[in-house]
C-alpha cells in the first residue's frame, strides 16, 4: 500500500491542535511482533474525517492496546477514494463507489477491496472485539468468518446447506472481515455489486438501508460466501456468532457521538445511487 495512506500518531492536523473533546484516531500502532501468519497483521477501518468523541476513541484504544502486534490503519473519505482509484481506475466498481449516496456503501466497497488486495482484518469503527485477535486468528488461517443473530430475510434468495454450516440461515457478519489476500470471495463480491447495480439505478427506496444491505453490504456478502462454500471452498475457520464474543461488540455511543453521523438506519424515501451526471467527487 502507498505510504500516503498511513499516518503516524498525531495530536492534530499538521501543527494545529485538535479541539477537545474531539481527538484524532491514531492511525498506526507500533507493531511489536511480526511473526508470520497468512492473514496480515493489519486492521483497517474507515471514518469520514478520522475524528471521534473521547469515549469512542478510548474504546478504540483499548481494542488496540489488546492487539499491539497489529498495525491499525484508518481511511478517511478522500483516502478511500484515492485507494479505489488506484486499484479500479476505469472500472465499474469505482463508478458505483463515486455515485454511492451513503457513507456505509462506500465503506462496504472499500473493505471488500482491502480484503481482496491487501488482506488483514477489517472492522467497523463503531465496533470492537474484546478478545485479542491472536485468540481468533490462527497463523495458518486464510479466511475467518462468523454469523450474526439475524437470519437471512425470506425475500432475499441465498442458497445454503445445513450440512456445511449448522446455522446456515443466519446472515454472515460483515462488520468484521478476516482474510488473506486474493480471496476469491471478495472478487465475487466486486463482480456481484457491479452486476446487480443496474437494479438500483434511478429508483427511490422507502427503506434505503434495505437496498444497501442487498447491493453492497451484509446480504451480498452472505451470498458470496455461500456461493464459494457450495462450490467446495474449504480454506476457512468458522468463528461462531459474532466471532465468539460474549459481550456486545457495538462501541457505546459511537453513532450519537460520531461528528459525521453517517449511520443510515433512520433514512427514508431516498435513492442510493446518484445519477451519473451528479457525481461531485
Amino acid at each position: 500500500m502507498q505510504d500516503y495512506f498511513i499516518l503516524e500518531r498525531t495530536t492534530g492536523y499538521g501543527n494545529q491542535p485538535v479541539d477537545e473533546p474531539m481527538r484524532l484516531i491514531n492511525l498506526k500502532n507500533q507493531v511489536e511482533c511480526q511473526s508470520e501468519q497468512l492473514i496480515p497483521r493489519v486492521v483497517y477501518s474507515t471514518i469520514g474525517n478520522k475524528k471521534v468523541k473521547k469515549k469512542h476513541l478510548d474504546a478504540i484504544e483499548e481494542f488496540r492496546s489488546a492487539n499491539t502486534d497489529y498495525e491499525f490503519i484508518v481511511f478517511d473519505d478522500d483516502e478511500a477514494h484515492d485507494y479505489l482509484k488506484f486499484k479500479f481506475q476505469g472500472e465499474k466498481i469505482l463508478d458505483i463507489f463515486e455515485r454511492s449516496m451513503f457513507g456505509p456503501m462506500r465503506a462496504d466497497i472499500l473493505r471488500v477491496a482491502l480484503m481482496l488486495f491487501e488482506g488483514g482484518v477489517y472492522i467497523d469503527v463503531t465496533k470492537r472485539l474484546i478478545k485479542p485477535l491472536k485468540e481468533t486468528i490462527h497463523p495458518d488461517a486464510k479466511f475467518i468468518f462468523s454469523h450474526e443473530k439475524n437470519e437471512i430475510p425470506s425475500f432475499y434468495q441465498v442458497v445454503t446447506d445445513q450440512n456445511i454450516l449448522k446455522n446456515d440461515r443466519n446472515l454472515i457478519v460483515q462488520w468484521c472481515m478476516m482474510s488473506s489476500p486474493n480471496n476469491p470471495i471478495f472478487e465475487t463480491m466486486i463482480e456481484s455489486i457491479e452486476r446487480d447495480s443496474s437494479r438500483y439505478e434511478k429508483k427511490i427506496f422507502e427503506n434505503p438501508k434495505q437496498a444497501i444491505l442487498e447491493l453492497t453490504a451484509t446480504y451480498q456478502y452472505t451470498k458470496a460466501v455461500w456461493q464459494h462454500l457450495l462450490n467446495g471452498f474449504a480454506d476457512y475457520i468458522y468463528a461462531g456468532f459474532d466471532f465468539n464474543e460474549e459481550s456486545y461488540v457495538l462501541i457505546p455511543n459511537s453513532y450519537s457521538k460520531n461528528p459525521l453521523n453517517r449511520h443510515y438506519a433512520s433514512k427514508k424515501h431516498s435513492a442510493i445511487l446518484k445519477a451519473k451526471n451528479e457525481i461531485s467527487i
